[in-house]
């Protein structure tokens, strides 16, 4: 409810952008070189970001977690974990992982915060899993899962609407 219009711009010169997060800048997650960089709304180049994950992860989506003014981040390979940290400083907070992470699969994540549940979703899966956060009694568990017909490149959440909106890979 609080992001801005529309609007596109190009994220180069990065390699490979494959996830985005929003806290009123625009994180975006350079796959290739495993680098987080921050763009103004309006696509103005801000600078690097921290990365939270292990030197050999992969960078996903990202999701503003608004109870604790962090970021998280998915990860593929190192961990397959959700990754959350400072957002100035890069120092690492929480990692919330599960039996679900051991399925290798998944790079989409958004955060509900009046539920506080993830969501994350993969290319290979074929399903939506709502994770417990971190308030939960056992953060990391799956707490919802259904069958959804594409495989998931990229998610966000509504809180106006309360839906969960996903992006397939080259669309």
């Amino acid at each position: 409810p609080d992001a801005p219009g529309v609007t596109a711009w190009s994220a180069l010169p990065l390699s490979s952008a494959f996830g985005i997060g929003y806290d009123g800048d625009v994180w975006v997650a350079d796959w290739s070189d495993r680098k987080n960089f921050r763009y103004s709304v309006t696509g103005e180049r801000l600078g690097e970001a921290p990365v939270p994950a292990p030197e050999d992860a992969d960078l996903n989506d990202l999701a503003f977690d608004s109870r604790t003014g962090e970021m998280c981040q998915i990860v593929n390979w190192a961990d397959w974990a959700i990754h959350c940290f400072d957002r100035t400083t890069g120092e690492e907070s929480t990692v919330i992982t599960g039996y679900w992470a051991e399925q290798h699969g998944y790079n989409g994540l958004a955060y509900n915060a009046v539920d506080d549940v993830f969501y994350v979703g993969g290319f290979a899966t074929g399903t939506l899993i709502t994770v417990a956060g971190r308030t939960h009694e056992k953060p990391g568990d799956v707490v919802n899962a259904c069958a959804i017909p594409d495989p998931v490149s990229g998610l966000a959440y509504n809180p106006t609407s309360d839906t969960v909106w996903y992006t397939t890979a080259g669309q």
